[in-house]
């Protein structure tokens, strides 16, 4: 009878060590990935573009700072060796380079932090070349000024085709960000700020609330888990379904837009680059026209309009002008645009004309 008593208590004590690892199991699956890493560690990851490749970087906190430290390529084959190199991963972002966003300095009323981003949503359009469909933006602030009340802010703004691209080429790889931004002052150390379209960012979770809240279902469930078993196991797949169907509604609408998107993504990644292009370069014309003009020829008023370049001053011989400047690869187009008068004071012609000022992207 003791033996029956002793192999009873034996099989009941290997039952309960099967279920307790079993529990521990669920409990970790359960966990949101941010728990997760803040509990078992992680390191920090960055996504860069380099030419047409994806190369991901680890972020080093060594003795000059922060240091970024390539470890590998995102495998075009889509083998899944990237997620080998991001599996210790806690923090991952994409980030955006130079020519892929457009930053812009404001200076706002200090009353416009309450609401900043509404402020920007109406600012960005009379700011910026781009409509606010066609970007995603945040910003940074600069500067408080006490005594004139304003508020220094740099406002970052990224095409949406660009950005979508580079997010559906990760997403095919299974690589969950955390945030898109871009390179701080140190290579590898990203700025304060988040690109990312607001319904992919991933939202919060109150640690501590979770704990009480985990703490006291344990309780709970050690006492009733006969009773509230099958029902809990129900709830859990049922919100397991729930979360897979939002996120198959997510990646529908995403296909119907990227069917769009495709066909403008080439001509906005390079959109922000020929803007700088196209304007005419002060100092570029200045230099210009410092080298042709002859040492008997001074300017008192210099007019620049995007290419249009307009010269007013005196020469002793303002007939040559039109030919000098003609003679240069970087003008054309140039015309005297009033007659040349005679002055009686310092007897030198004074002449008024203009040109067109040749930028790399016209040439």
């Amino acid at each position: 009878m003791a033996e029956q008593s002793a192999m009873s208590f034996a099989r009941m004590q290997d039952l309960a060590a099967q279920f307790w690892h079993w529990w521990i199991a669920e409990l970790t699956g359960m966990m949101p990935e941010f728990v997760k890493r803040i509990l078992f560690g992680g390191q920090v990851y960055q996504i860069v573009v380099e030419g047409d490749e994806l190369a991901i970087r680890r972020v080093v906190k060594g003795a000059k700072g922060v240091e970024p430290v390539m470890v590998g390529l995102i495998d075009p084959s889509g083998l899944g060796r990237e997620r080998l190199l991001l599996q210790d991963a806690r923090r991952v972002e994409l980030i955006l380079p130079p020519e892929g966003y457009l930053k812009k300095r404001l200076i706002l009323p200090r009353v416009a932090e309450s609401n900043l981003r509404e402020v920007l949503t109406f600012q960005l359009e009379q700011e910026t070349p781009f409509r606010l469909s066609q970007v995603y933006f945040d910003s940074l602030c600069v500067a408080r000024n006490r005594g004139s009340q304003t508020l220094t802010i740099d406002l970052y703004v990224a095409p949406r085709g660009r950005v979508d691209l580079l997010l559906e080429q990760l997403s095919k790889h299974a690589i969950r960000l955390d945030a898109v931004t871009v390179d701080g002052e140190i290579a590898g150390e990203s700025l304060e700020l988040n690109l990312m379209p607001g319904e992919q960012r991933r939202r919060g979770y109150s640690f501590a609330r979770r704990l009480n809240y985990l703490l006291a279902g344990l309780v709970l469930l050690l006492g009733l888990s006969n009773l509230l078993f099958p029902l809990w196991e129900k709830s859990v797949e049922l919100e397991r379904l729930q979360l897979k169907a939002a996120q198959l509604k997510q990646q529908v609408v995403k296909a119907r837009e990227l069917r769009e998107r495709v066909d403008t993504a080439k001509n906005e990644a390079g959109f922000i680059l020929e803007k700088r292009m196209e304007h005419a370069p002060v100092l570029e014309v200045i230099n210009e026209l410092t080298h042709l003009l002859p040492d008997n020829t001074w300017l008192d008023q210099l007019e620049i309009d995007a290419g249009d370049v307009q010269v007013h001053g005196f020469s002793a011989s303002a007939s040559t002008l039109i030919s000098l400047l003609e003679s240069s690869n970087s003008f054309s187009d140039a015309r005297f645009r009033s007659s040349i008068t005679k002055n009686a004071i310092n007897d030198m012609e004074r002449f008024h004309l203009s040109a067109q000022f040749v930028t790399e992207a016209t040439r």
